[in-house]
């Protein structure tokens, strides 16, 4: 009995930890980036923002992203899961948005100094 709730316990910890492993990966963050960016940016065209999603922005952003510890692509996560709840951005009411947007931003905060510097200008290219 106590082997099998052993060996139930391990195989739940493996699971939780290879899932996270997963969706936390530089090409799923990545993937997730560029997705929330062509949604959510609707009609507005925000400076720095390019939101035409290609496979070349998102294999040099997984290459940056490596960069950054598992911390670091917990709160990118973070961040990316805010910007995915928001509506999507209207023309007219973008500087509105943009403003419901900060707290997103504002969850990159904790980013170490080389993933802030890996992660900075992402959207750029």
């Amino acid at each position: 009995m106590v082997h099998r709730l052993w060996v139930g316990s391990f195989l739940g910890i493996f699971l939780c930890s290879l899932f996270f492993i997963q969706c936390n990966s530089p090409v799923s963050l990545c993937s997730r980036y560029y997705e929330a960016l062509d949604t959510k940016l609707g009609s507005c065209s925000i400076p720095g923002l390019d939101k035409r999603t290609t496979t070349e922005k998102i294999s040099d952003c997984s290459s940056r992203v490596e960069q950054c510890n598992a911390t670091d692509r917990q709160a990118i996560s973070d961040s990316i899961t805010c910007f995915e709840k928001l509506a999507v951005c209207q023309f007219l009411s973008s500087l509105s948005w943009l403003s419901e947007a900060a707290p997103c931003t504002k969850k990159l905060d904790p980013l170490s100094q080389t993933c802030r510097a890996a992660f900075t200008g992402l959207s750029s290219k």
